[in-house]
């Protein structure tokens, strides 16, 4: 009889059978289940809601404390003699205090500035509200009046949505008044919690831009420990990629909404018109959103204006149309391409076909991650060719170069 002979392999299929088995277990419970594995995922979300807001705010704000860090080296180079640990941890301290500090208050006097005149729109449209309905209702009523075959009809229906108005509020609002009273202050207690959140999440913050270069190290380490040398360097490239290819879009499409919104805030404040702040606000933070954003933020502001003056709402629409097809088409893209290191060719095609595919999602994520999967490509293609002997230069598979003219050398004529 042949005698069985144990090999490695065995074990690893064992391994990846029964890990197969598990997951799948796993992912049936977690059906069943479905109503306490949501709540345990919102627990778990809760939890770790102030760690996500501190890698955010770390993420956004190192670079600028990098810069601050920098200048206090210079500018104070030559202090603490021949301690530069020490002088090293006490400029990184100050420089990331500085950093948070400043931008608190840069946010702060922005707000200041802001919020005023945004609540004074806000205030005059609420006033306003009760002469749109009375125009609107005059409108109506000159309708009806021109055709009165309508006029029964359209009473029956007013006084048909009145009982199932006055229905709802007996049978369903004053019975429910209660959840009603609990939703609203379990959303007061939503936004305490975000509060809460976003001030651990930027002291969390502090601890993490100080402690980077730890970090990374321990995050390496990780790796090294899981991965081979080869593997751990793809995911080091990868992961700078990414860096670049996030940072450099959301910079981008900020600096973008900030161009936008402030070009908008000039034009209304010339031309006079009504509702300045809050419809500069709507266009710029909606402009964020590449392609759609325009035209979420320019319609209902359009529509604001145009009831308060038809004739400065005609001018509004013509100028948004107009600046955001030089925006769309020129300045975005231009921003997006110095930021992200792809061209504006790529940078409206990756927008175009994460939209297409993925909806606002894809709008959002289209560019970055068309950026990496570029510079993927990219690399590997040099890859390739370094292989062959052959350049990496892109020029030099370009057309070529057309030959010199043709000079008839002059002949003397005797």
């Amino acid at each position: 009889m042949k005698r069985f002979k144990w090999e490695r392999h065995y074990l690893h299929w064992g391994i990846t059978a029964f890990s197969v088995i598990v997951c799948s277990l796993i992912f049936y419970f977690s059906i069943l289940h479905w109503i306490y594995m949501r709540e345990f995922f919102g627990l778990i979300g809760r939890t770790m809601a102030p760690i996500v807001w501190g890698f955010i705010f770390a993420y956004m704000l190192t670079p600028f404390a990098r810069f601050l860090e920098r200048m206090l080296h210079k500018v104070g180079g030559r202090l603490f003699g021949k301690r530069p640990l020490l002088k090293k941890r006490i400029f990184r301290a100050v420089g990331i205090l500085l950093a948070v500090i400043i931008t608190l208050l840069v946010v702060t006097i922005l707000l200041l500035h802001l919020l005023p005149e945004v609540y004074s729109s806000v205030e005059s449209l609420i006033d306003n509200i009760p002469g749109y309905f009375a125009e609107i209702a005059g409108l109506a009523q000159r309708f009806l009046d021109d055709i009165p075959a309508l006029e029964a009809v359209t009473i029956d229906l007013l006084r048909e949505g009145e009982n199932l108005l006055s229905t709802w509020v007996d049978e369903t609002l004053w019975p429910n008044l209660d959840i009603v009273i609990v939703a609203v202050t379990a959303g007061v207690f939503g936004v305490i919690r975000i509060a809460v959140n976003l001030a651990l999440g930027l002291v969390l913050s502090v601890y993490i831009m100080y402690n980077r270069e730890l970090l990374a190290a321990q995050l390496k380490k990780l790796f090294h420990s899981l991965m081979p040398p080869k593997r751990v360097s793809v995911v080091l490239n990868a992961a700078h990629y990414l860096d670049r290819a996030f940072g450099g879009f959301f910079l981008g499409r900020f600096v973008d909404a900030l161009i936008v919104g402030g070009i908008t805030f000039v034009f209304l404040s010339l031309m006079n018109m009504p509702y300045t702040a809050l419809v500069s606000l709507i266009v710029g933070v909606t402009n964020v959103v590449p392609y759609f954003g325009p035209f979420i933020g320019g319609i209902p502001s359009a529509l604001l204006i145009l009831m308060e003056d038809p004739a400065q709402g005609v001018i509004f629409i013509i100028f948004i149309v107009a600046l955001q097809l030089v925006d769309g088409n020129f300045i975005g893209p231009r921003i997006l391409s110095t930021t992200t290191g792809i061209s504006g060719l790529w940078v409206m095609i990756s927008i175009l076909v994460g939209g297409g595919l993925f909806g606002f999602v894809g709008m959002i994520c289209g560019v970055p991650v068309f950026s990496v999967l570029y510079a993927g490509v990219r690399y590997l293609s040099n890859k390739r060719l370094e292989r062959k002997a052959m350049s990496t230069e892109t020029t030099a598979y370009g057309p070529e170069p057309p030959p010199p003219p043709l000079i008839e050398e002059e002949t003397e004529i005797e």
